[in-house]
């Protein structure tokens, strides 16, 4: 997935938007089937962990771009911990689990169905940074610079 809407695969991408609020954007089987793509769910520090972007809030952009201190941002010049677990789902059922976390705190917490069938599963992890769409407008105005260290992989759920 991503890209294509395809039931053979689901991604879970890490994402910035304005002002670097953080998102989860992730394409997966039982996403708002309104959504020609994938669905955003905001970072967030309230408790509810399962916050998706509507398409009332995107109609709304400058009230969501405005800043809001429930929401997690990237500082710049400020380094930052990023984890994410992914758990799949059983097959046909809503029972996978999507966790991240911003600098050691839980910002995401989302029960998802990523597939319908046992055809896959996680099989591996892609890396990019750009600023996506599929126009100039989002192309930046200006040089940018952003580092990233110490990645690693495990098997067990991050704390």
């Amino acid at each position: 997935m991503g890209g294509r809407n395809t039931p053979s695969g689901f991604s879970a991408r890490v994402m910035w938007r304005e002002l670097g609020m953080m998102t989860q954007y992730v394409y997966f089987e039982g996403k708002d089937a309104t959504k020609q793509w994938g669905q955003d769910f905001i970072w967030t520090k309230a408790l509810n962990k399962q916050v998706p972007i509507t398409s009332q809030m995107w109609k709304e952009w400058n009230t969501l771009k405005a800043h809001q201190e429930d929401r997690a941002y990237l500082t710049p010049d400020v380094w930052h911990t990023m984890k994410t677990y992914i758990k799949m789902n059983t097959p046909a059922k809503d029972d996978g689990k999507l966790i991240s976390w911003f600098d050691d705190e839980e910002v995401c917490n989302l029960t998802l169905r990523f597939r319908n069938d046992d055809s896959f599963g996680i099989d591996s992890f892609k890396f990019a940074v750009f600023f996506g769409g599929n126009d100039l407008t989002w192309a930046p105005d200006k040089d940018e610079k952003i580092y990233f260290k110490d990645f690693k992989f495990t098997f067990r759920t991050p704390r």
